[in-house]
């Protein structure tokens, strides 16, 4: 069951670049998350034949895509393709995760200031941000930097015993 209609319209009205991601649709389910580190090594989700089933993109303050997190095909060049001089395609695929893209992305990685995920199956589209007037890698770089100091500390108390 979809959200009430007055609601996905007052995301449209808060997100209005969200139009030209997602067409409004009655089953639409749509939240506003805070981005987390999880989020951030996410890769896209595929159905059991292959097919994505997930879209990711980083946009800017403006809902401006900045990149998508992609994937890369593995060619293997097997022995009986050498032996008729081609080669063979695998199923496998290397898949990219939002870390990924923001390396790829380079210095335009500070001007991501929201991260959009469509779940096409399920109708969902999850609006990721960050706090107000940081980035997405900024926040990311701080929580990751917070982990790994609660983690040292629970080791400093572990040796005292």
């Amino acid at each position: 069951m979809g959200m009430p209609r007055s609601k996905i319209e007052a995301f449209y009205l808060e997100f209005p670049w969200l139009k030209f991601f997602v067409k409004k649709n009655l089953e639409l389910q749509i939240r506003v998350c805070r981005i987390d580190v999880e989020i951030f090594k996410k890769e896209r989700r595929r159905a059991f034949d292959g097919v994505f089933v997930e879209s990711i993109h980083a946009l800017d303050r403006d809902g401006d895509s900045l990149g998508q997190v992609g994937y890369t095909p593995v060619v293997n060049q097997s022995w009986l393709a050498r032996l008729f001089g081609g080669y063979l395609m695998d199923d496998e695929i290397r898949l990219e995760t939002l870390e990924g893209l923001f390396d790829r992305l380079g210095n335009k990685a500070s001007r991501v200031k929201y991260v959009l995920l469509i779940d096409w199956p399920l109708a969902t589209v999850e609006i990721y941000k960050a706090p107000r007037d940081v980035s997405v890698r900024e926040y990311i770089e701080t929580e990751i930097k917070r982990a790994r100091e609660e983690v040292k500390a629970q080791l400093v108390e572990v040796d005292k015993v």
